[in-house]
């Protein structure tokens, strides 16, 4: 290899798919900012959450690390969109998969606005890493 090239093989590469690079950003942030809310809670949920008795900081803080690992997944597929596509196929199914748990366990939450603005975003999310996939930018 002269000066003049470059080995690239390496580098990640955004090429076509910079709109599902930048809704995996955003995916990765919105699952941070949710596991930091799991993680704040450091006493038993307030008995007006419906939650069931059973629910312990155990298992909120476990739904919160799960949450920190689906971020980086989020992260790492949005620095190599093109290479990690079908990590991004997955994340369409975990949004849709997350909107549906939400449906299901609506009597739970004490807010239900708040509940309805969780499920629009995991669908916003959705549809935002399926266009990118379907409907790559123009390639160099």
């Amino acid at each position: 290899m002269d000066s003049t090239t470059q080995d690239v093989t390496h580098a990640p590469s955004t090429d076509g798919y910079r709109f599902l690079s930048g809704s995996m950003y955003v995916g990765a942030l919105v699952d941070w900012v949710a596991a930091a809310n799991f993680f704040s809670h450091w006493s038993p949920p307030a008995a007006g959450d419906n939650l069931p008795q059973t629910t312990t900081l155990f298992y909120l803080h476990l739904v919160g690390l799960f949450l920190v690992l689906m971020g980086i997944m989020y992260f790492l597929v949005a620095r190599d969109a093109r290479r990690h596509l079908p990590f991004a196929k997955l994340a369409v199914a975990g949004r849709v998969a997350g909107a549906i748990y939400y449906v299901v366990y609506w009597n739970a939450f004490s807010q239900p606005l708040f509940t309805v603005c969780l499920i629009g975003l995991n669908m916003c999310l959705a549809a935002a890493h399926a266009y990118g996939i379907l409907k790559p930018g123009k390639r160099a």
